[in-house]
């Protein structure tokens, strides 16, 4: 479930709804959002409202298969926000990237990504996964044009060394922009999105460098993390998580997607009354119960969608949980449902 309700930038899909010249009423149909407010470059935004305006962008134009590319090239550090300043203040822009990916909740939510070093080469992975498929790729085109404009925002005319840039799926119709943006063809059909990268020119110093502000920018980065997590609750930023993960998240990768330690989260949860084990078993809980209100599935099923590695430990799991057995809860259900039909 890709519903996370802690707020973000809306810089991204500003950005799109401007390339695509989709008006602002129509981009925010079916969500809570003003339309003055997703233009706003102030505003913030729930990242299942962002969903439903990247869905209503495509809709209105599908022929536009680019849009992502186009999109990404409007961006700018100054979108960013604080974590735009601790980017330009960064030592180089490899230590800049490390930033923005740590805070990547504060920036541009599409898509989710990581930064690896392999030897000389710099590995930058987007996940676009917990995104509906329809816009995946237009996700991935938008971050990878985004990073083509920073780097020349940033880089002082210094030339991007792109060693590799592999994509999933099929080859896109607008294809060969790929190669005029990154200067090689882009491969398709590898199993992960990855922009390949000689190390060498993002390790040279940044002229905008501000080594004594970073300690100042990347407080005040946790601060305002912390500021959004807590109009949810990071009990809600977890659940939702978890949700995202499909139950099946580590405290490590959730505090790893909060910006947290893992410890600071163990005693965030602790001061709102609850605990990461506690969420995990709500969640699980949740999601067996809508798939037993449903006959799609048999419980057997069920138990292996939910992870377990039998039917019994998912039955005593449940029973715990709710005091019945999973088939007896879904019998109650059908003969509840047919009482009111």
């Amino acid at each position: 479930m890709w519903d996370p309700r802690v707020p973000r930038g809306t810089a991204a899909v500003r950005d799109l709804i401007v390339t695509s010249e989709l008006s602002a009423t129509e981009a925010v149909r079916g969500t809570p959002v003003a339309a003055p407010d997703v233009l706003d470059a102030r505003g913030e935004i729930r990242q299942r409202d962002e969903v439903m305006i990247v869905a209503n962008v495509l809709r209105s134009r599908p022929e536009y298969s680019d849009v992502g590319l186009d999109a990404g090239a409007r961006c700018c550090v100054a979108d960013f926000g604080l974590v735009g300043l601790l980017i330009r203040s960064s030592r180089n822009f490899s230590d800049g990237l490390t930033e923005s990916i740590r805070f990547q909740n504060l920036c541009h939510p599409l898509p989710r990504s990581r930064q690896v070093r392999q030897g000389h080469q710099l590995i930058i992975e987007m996940d676009p996964g917990l995104l509906p498929a329809e816009m995946q790729e237009v996700v991935v085109d938008y971050q990878l044009a985004a990073i083509a404009q920073v780097w020349e925002e940033l880089g002082a005319g210094r030339p991007a060394r792109v060693l590799a840039l592999n994509l999933t799926g099929p080859p896109r119709p607008h294809a060969a922009r790929y190669g005029d943006l990154f200067g090689r063809p882009a491969r398709f059909g590898a199993p992960r999105n990855q922009l390949v990268l000689d190390a060498m020119p993002f390790d040279e110093p940044l002229a905008s460098a501000a080594g004594t502000a970073i300690p100042q920018l990347e407080e005040g980065c946790q601060r305002l993390l912390m500021r959004r997590h807590a109009r949810v609750g990071v009990t809600g930023a977890v659940l939702d998580c978890l949700e995202r993960y499909d139950g099946r998240a580590g405290l490590e990768l959730v505090a790893d997607d909060l910006a947290l330690s893992a410890r600071s989260l163990r005693r965030a949860l602790l001061a709102e009354g609850t605990s990461f084990r506690s969420l995990e078993g709500q969640v699980g809980l949740s999601r067996a119960v809508r798939l037993l209100e449903t006959n799609d599935l048999s419980i057997d099923q069920i138990s292996s969608t939910l992870g377990y590695s039998a039917t019994p430990a998912f039955t005593y799991a449940f029973k715990r949980w709710t005091g019945t057995t999973p088939a007896a809860f879904r019998r109650r259900a059908e003969r509840l449902l047919d009482e009111g039909s």
